[in-house]
């Protein structure tokens, strides 16, 4: 009788898969950022706090989930990313300015002059608005809430 393993006997591998390595990519760098600026950081322990609170879930996750073909590694992968999109936008919203404080507002409104033949770009437009107009553009800005739920399937 041959003792030699089954390939259905073999152990899965457990190894990260390609948006785990995107996961680690941010965090260690979003850390990275927190670490470098921590003294003008708001709330630099909590930050810190936090990206090590969503390394240990992914490493969990990646611990619980063979390498290919399970659902729940999927379905565990994208319940993550959907959680951490707010997460993200909040602490990018506290890093972006003192990592860049340089605004552009000024070089924007510019190009909005040059675009609409050195008009302002809310007086050239308003020959245009209607109340059908402007109640389809209300349904189309509604729909930009749906676009982290969208971002977090497709990753």
């Amino acid at each position: 009788m041959n003792s030699a393993p089954h390939d259905s006997d073999a152990k899965p591998i457990r190894a990260p898969w390609p948006v785990d390595w995107c996961h680690r990519l941010y965090i260690a760098a979003t850390l990275g950022l927190v670490l470098v600026y921590w003294q003008r950081v708001p709330q630099a322990p909590l930050w810190a706090a936090v990206n090590a609170i969503q390394l240990i879930v992914l490493e969990w996750i990646i611990r619980q989930s063979p390498r290919r073909g399970t659902l729940w590694g999927g379905v565990a992968r994208l319940v993550y990313t959907i959680a951490v999109i707010p997460v993200v936008f909040t602490e990018l919203g506290s890093l972006v300015p003192i990592v860049n404080p340089r605004r552009f507002d000024r070089e924007l409104f510019d190009f909005d002059l040059w675009v609409c033949g050195g008009r302002n770009p809310l007086e050239a437009l308003e020959h245009l608005a209607t109340p059908w107009l402007t109640e389809v553009l209300q349904w189309v800005y509604n729909y930009y809430y749906f676009i982290p739920v969208i971002l977090g399937v497709a990753v």
